[in-house]
């Protein structure tokens, strides 16, 4: 049962697989302890309460782990929560998708548009190669709170899945022009094609010495490495040109231009949806005109009076 499906009625029984973040032991006035957190899906947050008189299961859980819970409906001024009845982990981890924890990217609308892009893949190997991606924790977590860069653009918690997500979206518009096949594989390439900023962007000692020495495309091949291996049993055309798309521009001494045009769309897309956040951030507080220098004419952000 999704988080924004639990009934709002008091006492009612729910089972369902949630991510759990931020576990926490705590202790009553009397100095009773009792289990304390926050269980997560696509779908949105609610918190859970595990009482040692009700609670059966683990007093440690990891944060972001999986589990299926067991428990009843409480409101408690006017907020819903959960009374766990019992905690039990998840290895299978059978359906990622619904289990991204929407509440680490704060940008409005976000999982719904995402969800709507992966519902648009009718092709089940590139489906699954997805799905493969959001089962590693190391890889989705940092994904969806990253930086899209450090001072350029989306430069904010966030950003990059906004950044990326812009991409895949612009390149899913194309499907009048490129082939099913080829524009499917486009707006996976596009979603992912960032994706090595999770070790470059992550503002730590270490991510700042990894971009000085590599460029995050570099990292994109190793941090998807696994799923890239599995595609290559299901669809190894796919998995080769995916491995294009990403690393085309780094061997441009080979041939001018791309070997496949919807490379240079996913080009395009990157440049649009960064350039156009920088714009906005440019000119959020500010009015425009026209200014003229050695004879040619500009742009110019102008502050808004106060």
């Amino acid at each position: 049962m999704l988080t924004h499906k639990l009934p709002s009625e008091n006492g009612i029984p729910i089972c369902g697989t949630y991510r759990l973040c931020n576990p926490e032991m705590r202790y009553s006035n009397i100095g009773d302890p009792y289990l304390v957190m926050d269980l997560m899906d696509v779908t949105g947050t609610v918190r859970a309460y595990g009482w040692p008189e009700r609670y059966v299961g683990p007093d440690e859980v990891d944060h972001m782990s999986i589990a299926r819970v067991t428990g009843v409906t409480r409101w408690l001024n006017g907020q819903r929560l959960i009374d766990l009845h019992s905690l039990e982990p998840d290895v299978d981890n059978t359906d990622p998708i619904k289990l991204i924890p929407a509440g680490l990217n704060p940008v409005d609308g976000i999982m719904e548009r995402l969800l709507l892009l992966i519902a648009t893949l009718t092709f089940p190997p590139l489906f699954r190669f997805i799905e493969s991606i959001l089962r590693d924790n190391g890889v989705l977590l940092p994904f969806l709170t990253a930086q899209g860069s450090l001072s350029h653009h989306h430069s904010y918690p966030g950003g990059l899945l906004a950044h990326s997500l812009e991409c895949a979206e612009f390149i899913g518009g194309l499907r009048d022009i490129f082939p099913t096949d080829i524009m499917q594989l486009g707006v996976v390439a596009a979603l992912f094609h960032d994706i090595g900023k999770i070790r470059t962007h992550d503002n730590q000692a270490s991510g700042q010495r990894t971009a000085f020495i590599l460029n995050h495309d570099s990292l994109t091949l190793e941090l998807l490495s696994g799923p890239l291996a599995a595609l290559d049993k299901e669809w190894p055309d796919a998995s080769l040109a995916l491995r294009y798309l990403w690393t085309w521009q780094n061997n441009r001494s080979k041939c001018s231009s791309p070997l496949m045009t919807i490379a240079e769309a996913i080009s395009a897309a990157d440049k649009i949806s960064s350039g156009r956040d920088a714009e906005q951030r440019a000119f959020r507080s500010s009015s425009r005109q026209y200014v003229t220098f050695q004879t040619r004419r500009y742009w110019r952000p102008v502050s808004n009076p106060t």
